[in-house]
């Protein structure tokens, strides 16, 4: 039987976009897509975000999570990145993701992000999705690690994750 995870999804786009929480658009969306969430992080910016999210999103950057009331093996990430691709592409602009959608599963101890982007840290993981760690977890406690992507350098990301983990009374589907 494979290891079943948490199973979340991270939305990064322009401030004007998300500083109220996540979009009913989106919100809409992923729930038709991926059922019931568990908790919605609140919105977190940052000025460091790499210069290809600010060209395509806007100057002004930031994201949260959604983290949902399933678990799913590490494998579900290869269905969940192309749906994910396809909600971008319905909320694109010309030419340009409003939202940038990541899919992430808690497996074997550590929080991995699905991109279609290979990377020095990535693994593939099926045909054009590769997967990177971004989070740790040890005896119950979430870590980021030095090249964690700045929503998860977040305090108040770190305590909705770590609830999420450790809530035994979470009904998961």
């Amino acid at each position: 039987m494979k290891e079943k995870g948490l199973f979340l999804v991270s939305c990064l786009s322009d401030k004007k976009h998300i500083e109220n929480g996540l979009p009913n658009e989106i919100l809409s969306s992923l729930t038709i897509l991926f059922g019931s969430i568990y908790n919605i992080t609140k919105p977190s910016f940052s000025t460091l975000m790499p210069e290809a999210y600010r060209n395509e999103s806007g100057s002004d950057l930031g994201s949260t999570i959604a983290i949902f009331k399933m678990k799913k093996d590490i494998s579900y990430l290869c269905q969940a990145k192309s749906l994910l691709v396809e909600t971008e592409r319905r909320f694109s602009f010309d030419n340009f993701r409003r939202y940038n959608l990541n899919p992430g599963i808690f497996h074997k101890g550590f929080l991995f992000m699905a991109s279609h982007k290979n990377g020095p840290r990535r693994a593939q993981l099926c045909k054009d999705v590769w997967i990177e760690p971004q989070l740790r977890i040890t005896n119950n406690t979430v870590y980021p690690l030095p090249w964690s992507f700045e929503e998860f350098l977040c305090v108040h990301v770190i305590k909705d994750i770590d609830r999420a983990i450790n809530d035994n009374s979470a009904h998961w589907e």
